[in-house]
């Protein structure tokens, strides 16, 4: 058998050196959001080299870029939360966006314009982030989690809450995913989008796969208590999501520089709830139902932590 060359050697040496340098860019990030703009001088134009901080307000944790020639920046992967933006250039005054809202798998543009002056001096912007998105083709419904601790869930099943998304339900009766059969006993997971089969969609619990591919459903079904947010991609996702259908991509919560938890009882009993009235007689039995927990969180270590990245990392 021929040995191989030096040049074979060396050509595979070289793959396998670009596939570890790489690594971490090929791994999808889909439970991730990002920020990017333009900063420009009162006059209109493009402000290049300029420093911009972006904090996350609920761990103090930052990521520092800087803009590029056309005074545009990008920062990626960020985990979803409030954030505030900060502008720093020498010879403008120290511009700062708070109150910027990323959610799962979103881009959101911050535009800021710089004001002549000293960079001890602070302006705040108070404008309202665009609503429409434009950086992104993909079409989806975030729930967030206010709007998931605030609607009433018989059963405490979050995917209740997909179907209130365009072109979302629970697809026909009677599929195994749906619950209460032999083959499954768990709750109803059933979910179809614009029409598709149950089984044809991609279940992600914080970027993880979480796909019962036996039945079509979810591995790990949490608590709306667990839950920070979630998004149903219902059309034109990425292809870093690897699969057909909709994609329902589940973030849970994390720590933060507070620690915060809670304790809950849903009870439902025959002293607090009367029977149905439009069962057929002989009276149905009063429904029984309670469910209690709880939940904690705790702090985050190293809070002011920052990242830097060089000019040239990303682009709106």
């Amino acid at each position: 058998m021929k040995a191989p060359s030096e040049t074979s050697r060396a050509v595979k040496l070289a793959l396998a050196l670009v596939l570890v340098t790489n690594a971490s860019s090929l791994i999808a990030q889909v439970d991730r959001g990002s920020i990017v703009g333009i900063v420009s001088d009162p006059s209109g134009a493009k402000v290049a080299g300029a420093d911009v901080t972006i904090t996350n307000s609920a761990t103090d944790q930052s990521i520092k870029v800087t803009t590029d020639t056309s005074g545009a920046y990008a920062a990626n992967l960020l985990r979803i939360g409030a954030y505030s933006v900060t502008v720093e250039k020498q010879g403008f005054k120290r511009a700062v966006k708070p109150g910027v809202e990323v959610g799962v798998n979103q881009v959101v543009r911050v535009d800021l314009n710089l004001q002549v002056g000293a960079t001890t001096e602070s302006v705040e912007v108070s404008g309202v982030v665009p609503l429409l998105q434009t950086e992104s083709s993909s079409l989806g419904t975030i729930e967030t989690e206010k709007r998931i601790s605030d609607l009433p869930l018989n059963g405490r099943n979050f995917i209740q809450l997909a179907y209130l998304g365009p072109g979302a339900n629970s697809g026909m009766t009677g599929s195994n995913v749906s619950g209460g059969v032999f083959e499954n006993e768990r709750a109803n997971e059933a979910l179809s989008v614009n029409g598709l089969r149950v089984s044809n969609n991609n279940f992600l619990l914080n970027g993880v796969d979480n796909n019962e591919f036996g039945l079509g459903g979810v591995v790990v079904l949490p608590p709306p208590d667990a839950i920070q947010e979630f998004r149903t991609e219902e059309n034109s996702m990425s292809a870093e999501f690897g699969r057909g259908g909709a994609a329902v991509n589940v973030v849970v919560k994390s720590g933060t520089n507070q620690i915060h938890g809670g304790l809950f009882e849903f009870i439902r009993n025959s002293a607090l709830d009367a029977r149905n009235y439009f069962a057929s007689p002989p009276p149905a039995p009063k429904p029984g139902f309670k469910v209690f927990s709880g939940d904690r969180s705790g702090k985050t270590r190293h809070s002011s932590s920052a990242i830097t990245r060089q000019p040239g990392s990303g682009r709106p």
